[in-house]
């Protein structure tokens, strides 16, 4: 699942943040990795330790916390049950329901783990943005111009105690080659010295929300996919993210992780994180996806 990579990419943002007590407090400090998607099924999460700024980050290896008690207890209209994670034999700090569940919108689930090496609880809760979908054609082409942008029809999403909704484009390229690359994502690959295709694979936007788009006549909303996020030519997959608080809130404050800021080396906060008891990201978003391709201009 493709928020798997968003969660992991804001993971090793928030590694990138800078402790005045300096490394040696890191070695303590656990960090947690997992985001809901409403209506799929409850996603794997991971459990590790922080590494210092001179250490190297392996959560799936040196860093994965082990034998730790990890259960999600959903409270809500639908349903009121406790999903218990067992770990995963194969790597270290991965934890998983084994119980199928499918997350449900507009619930709360609430995150506690008790690990092996601490003895106060990790905690932290989500609720669950209601779902919303995009209207018209889910597969779409058009010819690349760095300028041009796809309209996407969308019903509104609500999310509970906030008068707007929070949303995020993700684009996923299937075909990251080097010779799929659009001018502007070559011009940044510059012979692998720039962005690596790994890196250009996904491709994240700034946060918008509907206040930004058209409202149409039905209580849709119309908003506009800019063609600048897409790095390479051919079939790329584009969802857009309704964020709770807590990807919201993580999302919009890893900007000082990535060189926007004036703080000087060893002031940079880390990301805002709502778990108790450690870092990362317990959080949930629903998601809507077109599937687009890009043609190469004749």
């Amino acid at each position: 699942m493709h928020m798997k990579r968003l969660c992991t990419y804001l993971t090793l943002a928030l590694l990138l943040g800078c402790d005045s007590a300096g490394d040696n407090r890191l070695e303590t400090i656990f960090v947690v990795e997992s985001v809901l998607v409403g209506g799929y099924s409850t996603p794997r999460l991971w459990l590790s330790r922080a590494a210092g700024l001179s250490e190297s980050y392996r959560y799936y290896t040196d860093n994965g916390e082990g034998g730790a008690q990890v259960a999600v207890q959903v409270v809500g209209p639908q349903v009121d049950t406790l999903l218990s994670y067992w770990e995963s034999p194969r790597n270290i700090g991965l934890y998983v329901d084994t119980s199928y569940h499918r997350v449900l919108p507009l619930h709360r689930y609430e995150l506690t783990i008790r690990a092996a090496l601490s003895s106060q609880p990790i905690t932290a809760t989500t609720v669950v943005p209601d779902t919303f979908t995009i209207i018209g054609d889910y597969f779409r082409e058009i010819e690349y111009d760095s300028n041009a942008h796809v309209e996407l029809r969308i019903t509104h999403g609500f999310y509970p105690g906030r008068a707007r909704t929070y949303y995020t484009f993700h684009t996923v390229a299937h075909r990251p080659q080097l010779e799929n690359l659009v001018p502007r994502a070559l011009a940044e690959y510059d012979d692998g010295e720039g962005r690596s295709l790994i890196g250009l694979e996904f491709e994240d936007s700034p946060i918008f929300n509907l206040d930004s788009g058209d409202v149409n006549g039905d209580g849709t909303h119309t908003v506009q996919y800019p063609l600048a996020y897409i790095n390479f030519y051919g079939s790329n997959e584009v969802c857009i993210f309704a964020m709770d608080d807590n990807v919201y809130d993580f999302k919009r404050s890893e900007n000082t992780q990535q060189g926007g800021t004036t703080f000087a080396l060893g002031e940079i906060p880390n990301p805002i994180s709502h778990v108790s008891g450690a870092h990362g990201l317990f959080g949930s978003a629903s998601r809507e996806c077109i599937y687009l391709t890009v043609i190469e201009p004749e």
